[in-house]
């Protein structure tokens, strides 16, 4: 049971930086102003915009050299894994239980790296999805007393 709860805790962490990592790799839009993080200024990253239809060697040569990008990726395969262990270990309902929990996370984590907003109705959102993963393991854990499952 309790490689269930390591397992979910590695696929939230791992998409919890991929997305950290993917989004300084790239940057972000800011008042109409593409903005790459000073830290992923220091890792080789710069404003970019990927346009399929105008996309060049030279933005190839930009993508290979962003650290970011390939640390993104790195984390991309690591969730991967340990997500497709998570879905054997403990089925679906709670993977995706688990998984929802990474909304949590992730809007925090934009609120104070990114500066994204954070206002009461999405604060509120938040809380229930708490609230609804700690009754899915509360549910889990009354299903394995009654061996019902493993």
């Amino acid at each position: 049971m309790e490689n269930r709860y390591l397992l979910a805790f590695l696929v939230i962490f791992f998409n919890v930086f991929l997305n950290i990592f993917l989004k300084g790799a790239l940057g972000y839009k800011k008042e109409g102003v593409q903005i790459v993080p000073s830290w992923a200024t220091k890792m080789g990253s710069s404003p970019m915009e990927i346009d399929l239809k105008n996309f060049r060697v030279s933005h190839l040569r930009q993508l290979l050299r962003n650290i970011p990008l390939w640390f993104a990726i790195i984390c991309a395969l690591c969730f991967f894994i340990t997500w497709i262990n998570l879905i054997a270990v403990a089925g679906l309902g709670f993977s995706n239980a688990a998984m929802a929990l990474f909304f949590v996370i992730i809007s925090i984590v934009s609120y104070y790296m990114f500066e994204e907003y954070l206002g009461g109705t999405k604060l509120l959102g938040m809380i229930v999805i708490v609230i609804g993963y700690i009754l899915v393991v509360i549910g889990e854990y009354q299903a394995e007393i009654q061996g019902l499952i493993e």
